[in-house]
């Protein structure tokens, strides 16, 4: 399934979704702006689909009630510095991490590479029609992995938080889920160009970076391959 067009141009992506970090203002306007969008959505959609009228004023209590809580939630779970260390990668190897958002309307695929420097050295996110969660995930996997190919990598490390993915990447495409089977053949034909490569299934407090780049995305509708405002340093 190839991606929708990206945005026209190299779009910029804000060093501070690279970083964890507590909640901030600009991540408390992501979270509002986020569940607005949602709410609004699913109010459209049951006057659409069960003729209801539009109760204004319920609707902005749902938001001030959703936010409220998205809020609690992440200040509780929020990574640190303190409790994600990053480790040096061998020489000339490069890592790769991906994720995948989806929305009702689309699935939102992110990649950011970095090289055994620390260096961040690729970052892209991609608009694809509405699917599973893990056809998603797959999709983004093979977006990471044309990623790092883009960059003249020849040694990579694959990290992602779905496991089924992983696992599918590692057993080959006979092992795997039927909806993903031609994804996975897509990846690994890929990966076989590569002296050498391997994957890592980490949880998604370590896979922050990749995850803040699709939401990032999807609330801006930026997407393509991206820059970094500021400094190209950050341990991942």
């Amino acid at each position: 399934m190839p991606p929708l067009q990206p945005s026209p141009g190299v779009p910029r992506t804000p060093i501070s979704l690279l970083r964890p970090s507590q909640p901030d203002v600009y991540s408390e306007c992501l979270i509002f702006a986020s569940v607005t969008l949602e709410l609004i959505w699913k109010t459209k959609n049951e006057v659409v689909h069960q003729n209801t009228s539009p109760n204004l004023k319920h609707l902005i209590e749902s938001i001030k009630l959703s936010s409220a809580s998205f809020q609690i939630a992440v200040s509780r779970t929020a990574p640190t510095q303190s409790n994600i260390r990053w480790k040096p990668l061998p020489e000339y190897w490069v890592k790769v991490n991906f994720d995948a958002a989806i929305r009702p309307d689309s699935v939102i695929g992110s990649a950011i590479c970095q090289d055994f420097t620390g260096s961040i050295i690729g970052i892209s996110s991609y608009k694809y029609d509405p699917s599973s969660p893990l056809v998603g995930e797959c999709l983004a996997a093979l977006q990471a992995i044309k990623l790092a190919i883009s960059t003249g990598a020849s040694h990579i490390i694959l990290e992602g938080d779905s496991r089924t993915v992983i696992q599918s990447l590692q057993e080959g495409e006979d092992l795997c889920h039927w909806e993903i089977s031609n994804i996975i053949v897509d990846c690994r034909s890929i990966l076989e160009k590569f002296s050498a490569w391997t994957t890592f299934l980490i949880g998604r407090v370590s896979n922050f970076a990749a995850h803040n780049i699709a939401k990032w995305s999807w609330c801006t509708s930026t997407f393509g391959n991206l820059e970094v405002l500021h400094s190209s340093e950050c341990s991942l």
